[in-house]
């Protein structure tokens, strides 16, 4: 299932806004978003005050049922360990799952 989260952008240049930002896309259910992806056009974001595009760093699931493919993919963040990271991501979606049922 694809999902899509509404979460608070900092600009480079200082401005906070609001945009969504997939957190899981099933290739499957729509395939036009692994075009999407490969293109960088997933999570890519502009801001409103400078114009400026930028992609927006988070975690994604890509699930691919026809290949029986699931890919965890993770940003680079700078000044966080890859593992404090992951961490910190993992407990946050467990805790999403804990409220949704499926």
């Amino acid at each position: 299932m694809t999902l899509t989260t509404s979460e608070v952008i900092i600009c480079p240049c200082g401005e906070q806004f609001i945009a969504p930002l997939y957190s899981s896309i099933n290739v499957s259910e729509e395939p036009e978003l692994q075009e999407k992806l490969l293109k960088g056009e997933i999570n890519k974001v502009i801001c409103p005050r400078c114009r400026e595009t930028f992609f927006a760093g988070r975690f994604l699931l890509y699930h691919d049922m026809e290949k029986n493919l699931m890919i965890w993919m993770a940003p680079k963040v700078e000044g966080v360990s890859q593992d404090d990271n992951r961490n910190v991501e993992i407990e946050r979606r467990i805790q999403a799952l804990q409220k949704r049922y499926v």
